[in-house]
Parts: C-alpha cells; sequence; structure tokens
C-alpha cells in the first residue's frame, strides 16, 4: 500500500460514493496504518464523515462551489505534500489530478481514476464539457488505473474516449450490508425508495406510482427516503393528494439497512443514460428486497430476473409489476433468499481490496 493517500471528491453527503469513499477508507485502516487525507470540494461537518473508523484519515473541506478555486487549492495541496498515492473520482476531480500528475515534479505518484458515471452522456451538462471530454481523453491514459462498476462504463471509455483496454478494470460495487442475516420478522413497507431526489431518478414518477398503488390498497405503507431539488415538490404531492398517512417521506439517513430490511420492494425509475451502478440497489438485495427498476446502462450485468424485475415506461405496466412482487413475496422467499446469498459473496466488501491493490 502507498504510504499516503489522497482521495479526492466533491462531498461526503448520502450517497453512493461518498459510502465507497468511508468503507475503501475503514477497509483500509483494519489492514494497515496508512495516512489518508480526504479532500473535498463542498466538505461540510454535517455528513457521512462520522461513520469513518479509521483514526488516520484526516479531512480538508473546501466550502467554497468556486471550480477553479478548488482545482487551484487541489494542486497546492499537492504540491506541498506529495502524497504517494490519490483516488480520485469521477471526471472534473480526475482531470485536474492528472494534469498535475502530468506537470508537477512528482509524476511518480499513483493515481487511480474510479469513473463511476456514464461520462459520455453527462460530460454535456457538467463543468466546461469540451475541455472535460478532451482531458478524459488525452489525460486518463496517464492513470495507473481507471476503476469502473460495470462492463458497459467500460466499453464506453474504450469506444467514445479511446481509453486503452489495459487501463481499465471492473470492480463491482458492493453493499456493506452483504454480511448481515435476512430479518425473520414480516415486512411492513410494501414501496420503497430511498435515494437523491433529483430529477434524474424521478421522484415525482415514483411518488405518483406509489399513489397509484395506495388507490388499489387502502392500507398500503410506502417509504421515500432522500434529499435534493424535487425534494419539496414530492413533500407538496404528498400533502395534497391527502397521503401522509400512507407515504412517509424522510430526510437521509445513515444507515438504510433499517428500513430496506422491512420494505418489500424498491421502487427505481432512472433516466436510462445517467446511472453508474448505485450502491443503494446492492444495499437493497442484501437485505431482502426485490428491486423494481426500469432498464438502465449496465443493468443487466447485476440485477437478474428474481433479485429485479423490469418496467417499461409506462404507468400502468409499473404498477402492475409492483402488485405482481408484491402479491407473491411470500410464496419467492426462499428461492429470493438463495439469489441473495450468492449475490452478497459476489459484491461483498472484499471487492475494496481491487482498489487498494490498484496502489501496489
Amino acid at each position: 500500500m502507498a504510504s499516503s493517500l489522497l482521495i479526492v471528491y466533491s462531498n461526503l453527503d448520502p450517497g453512493g460514493i461518498p459510502a465507497k469513499i468511508i468503507d475503501i477508507v475503514n477497509f483500509t485502516g483494519k489492514k494497515q496504518q496508512t495516512p489518508i487525507t480526504i479532500f473535498l470540494q463542498k466538505g461540510h461537518s454535517k455528513d457521512l464523515r462520522c461513520l469513518i473508523s479509521n483514526p488516520n484519515v484526516t479531512i480538508v473541506d473546501q466550502t467554497r462551489p468556486d471550480q477553479l478555486l478548488f482545482i487551484v487549492r487541489l494542486w497546492i495541496y499537492i504540491f506541498m505534500h506529495k502524497p504517494s498515492s490519490i483516488l480520485v473520482f469521477v471526471s472534473p476531480y480526475a482531470i485536474p489530478v492528472l494534469f498535475s500528475k502530468l506537470f508537477f515534479f512528482w509524476r511518480k505518484t499513483a493515481v487511480v481514476v474510479s469513473e463511476d458515471h456514464y461520462t459520455e452522456t453527462l460530460i454535456h451538462t457538467m463543468f466546461l464539457p469540451k475541455l472535460q471530454e478532451w482531458g478524459i481523453r488525452y489525460l486518463y491514459p496517464l492513470a495507473n488505473k481507471v476503476i469502473t462498476p460495470t462492463q458497459a462504463i467500460k466499453n464506453q471509455l474504450i469506444h467514445y474516449f479511446n481509453i486503452p483496454d489495459s487501463k481499465i478494470q471492473v470492480v463491482y460495487n458492493w453493499s456493506r450490508y452483504a454480511n448481515d442475516p435476512l430479518p425473520k420478522g414480516r415486512r411492513t413497507i410494501d414501496i420503497i425508495h430511498i435515494g437523491r431526489l433529483v430529477p434524474s431518478k424521478n421522484p415525482m414518477e415514483i411518488v405518483q406510482t406509489m399513489n397509484d398503488y395506495i388507490l388499489q390498497n387502502k392500507k398500503a405503507r410506502c417509504m421515500i427516503i432522500g434529499d435534493g431539488s424535487e425534494y419539496d415538490r414530492v413533500k407538496e404531492y404528498i400533502i395534497n393528494h391527502n397521503l401522509s398517512k400512507n407515504i412517509s417521506l424522510m430526510h437521509a439517513v445513515k444507515d438504510v439497512s433499517v428500513y430496506l430490511k422491512k420494505a418489500k420492494t424498491f421502487l427505481f425509475l432512472p433516466e436510462e443514460k445517467t446511472e453508474g451502478f448505485p450502491v443503494i440497489l446492492m444495499d437493497s438485495v442484501v437485505c431482502g428486497t426485490i428491486i423494481v427498476s426500469r432498464r438502465f446502462f449496465g443493468s443487466n450485468e447485476i440485477l437478474t430476473m428474481g433479485i429485479c424485475y423490469y418496467v417499461k415506461k409506462s404507468k400502468q405496466h409499473t404498477l402492475k409489476q409492483i402488485t405482481s412482487v408484491i402479491n407473491k413475496y411470500k410464496n419467492q422467499s426462499q428461492s429470493f433468499s438463495h439469489l441473495r446469498y450468492n449475490f452478497s459473496k459476489l459484491y461483498s466488501t472484499k471487492n475494496i481490496s481491487h482498489y487498494i491493490s490498484a496502489f501496489e
């Protein structure tokens, strides 16, 4: 392992990448006493950092949103502290790090990039998209390794950005709950959704689908957990449709397993071209919750029949599929437990070791 490690990202707010960062630093702390610094662009204390159990971790918060100022501060930090290894997540943060690897004197520093998004489709919404496209194409090959959570993202980097195949390693995401036993009690939540409440996740369609299900099942219980720009709209919809007794709306929580273990189905309706591979879906499966999802790039690699039931872009089809899954939930619990067991072994926290070995 490296003698010092720098991790660069936006924040540690509830989400897939922050959860991965926390798991990686905690896993590292169990194996070695490596000094680790997490450098955050929009860091603040009211996030998931309380879950970090590694005493060798230091967090450096940059609270100003200005991207250029953040890059300058990041360069100064790298130049001053000369970390032996850097783990950086997604292109807006990877490109400045790789640029400094190219031009600073410490170019022997190992840099590993974790590319968790479909950059081809998201790059147009990012900071300076043309510059980022250039950076991915010409700077990513300078990385010691580029890690992707699915083969689909790897293929995109190869075919769209011409990144050498030898540079890219597929490391599936994992769930920190993979070894937890399944609860034996009755599941009381019919439909749950956990995640960022932003337009690309279609939270309004999710709450409307829950409403349609409740109209057919008056005693149904649903739950939405998350934060984001659509939170107030979702809350207003619940109030205006008198759904407060049936749909619980909560802000993001640190331990989602408590709620997933009470739920029968996890409803996921994202835009097809915006997903990498959400950690929350891993958590759902290992907690015994069956996924009802719209297809997205890479979903077929991991979400097989039995643990996931796909829906078309039709409210009627989605509602019919949810109803069918819930009605037969008891009958398929035994077969699902077998699928869940195999899934948990494949997507356990052992996958974290691939990130660690990338620096060696």
